[in-house]
């Protein structure tokens, strides 16, 4: 816009509308810029993100930004000899967090476009340069706003998604090593808040603190992994934790490098998924097959159990029958085999005390007569 305080209006040469502003194109009384003239007036770019709430738009001037869709702004003054000649406004038609990278792209885009816009005039090539000239660079601001929101767009989608998961996620920058990213699943999983976990060391549990939940046993193992995700692997590993309440969980993590356009590694990230349950169900499954080839084992030996006794019992009530008709010497026989089943059956039984006690049997040669 061009500020002329004598004439008490301000044109508005050229402007680009989209998404269904009202093209402000043409001539207005000062007043209806006299707020943002004033916060330009003092040399310094201006932000607001919602022209209805901000204490930086008086209460009489709402209902005319409402009236002409500005609902948010932000605006850098150009200077002419000290005086404020005009300014670069961008405006949305509904509140905007307007972010630093942002303004400084407004500032700077204003300061290039007055800079050649005072040589134009000089060189004498006015409205035609100056007008091709604010197309360029007003085409460019608004294409680098438009990434921009494409961006913050992309980085709510990804906050609402990592809001939402049960598994924690995080990112690190690769040069500091400190967190950029955390998400609030680390307060169910790890027992402490966002802010504590990413605060800087010594005003909080720290980005680190989380290392000392390691058991002793799986700190070696986490530390090697981390060290090769940090070398460029996709590593994935699991480990326990010993929360402050005492309750013991069992974590499941996968760590991978984020590389940037040249290849380097700018970030690392991580998923970190609560296996705890998990865990408790295999080992239940584990205990469920073991019981279960028990009793497989157990039906086994019952029956050998069984075919011994019988060839013992057999044989005992056969030699006893031999004795009492008189038949002494065919006895000894059917003794001999209820000894060879009753030898059969302490094999076993040795066998069943080696398997309990998980040793492996080791035969020795003994001397009887010692």
């Amino acid at each position: 816009i061009e500020i002329d305080e004598d004439a008490g209006t301000v044109r508005v040469e050229r402007d680009f509308a989209r998404d269904g502003a009202i093209s402000l194109a043409g001539d207005h009384p000062i007043a209806e810029f006299a707020w943002s003239i004033a916060l330009l007036g003092g040399g310094t770019d201006y932000a607001v993100r919602d022209t209805q709430l901000s204490d930086l738009v008086p209460d009489a001037d709402r209902a005319g930004n409402a009236a002409l869709g500005i609902m948010s702004s932000i605006g850098t003054p150009l200077f002419e000899a000290g005086r404020l000649v005009g300014a670069l406004f961008v405006a949305a038609t509904k509140p905007r967090d307007w972010t630093v990278p942002e303004i400084a792209l407004l500032h700077d885009t204003g300061e290039r476009l007055w800079t050649t816009i005072q040589r134009a005039r000089a060189d004498g090539a006015l409205r035609e340069r100056e007008a091709l000239l604010a197309a360029t660079l007003a085409t460019d601001l608004i294409e680098r706003l438009r990434v921009s929101d494409q961006l913050r767009a992309s980085e709510e989608r990804f906050r609402q998604f990592g809001d939402a998961s049960s598994d924690v996620l995080w990112i690190r920058d690769a040069k500091t090593r400190r967190l950029e990213y955390l998400s609030p699943a680390v307060e169910t999983i790890f027992g402490q808040s966002v802010a504590m976990a990413m605060a800087e060391p010594g005003q909080g549990l720290g980005p680190d603190a989380w290392t000392d939940m390691i058991l002793p046993a799986d700190r070696a193992h986490v530390q090697g992994s981390i060290a090769r995700i940090w070398t460029g692997e996709r590593v994935r590993y699991e480990y326990r934790i010993r929360r402050a309440d005492g309750e013991l969980r069992w974590l499941r993590s996968t760590g991978f490098p984020m590389r940037g356009p040249d290849g380097t590694i700018e970030r690392v990230g991580g998923i970190g998924q609560d296996v705890t349950e998990l865990k408790r169900t295999e080992a239940a499954f584990q205990q469920a097959q073991k019981m279960q080839a028990l009793g497989q084992l157990t039906g086994g030996i019952a029956h050998d159990f069984n075919n011994m006794l019988q060839g013992i019992t057999g044989s005992l009530e056969m030699a006893q029958q031999r004795l009492a008709t008189g038949r002494a010497t065919e006895a000894p026989r059917f003794l001999a085999a209820a000894k060879d089943a009753a030898v059969r059956a302490a094999g076993l039984t040795r066998r069943l005390l080696a398997f309990a006690s998980r040793r492996q049997m080791e035969p020795q040669a003994l001397d009887v007569d010692t």
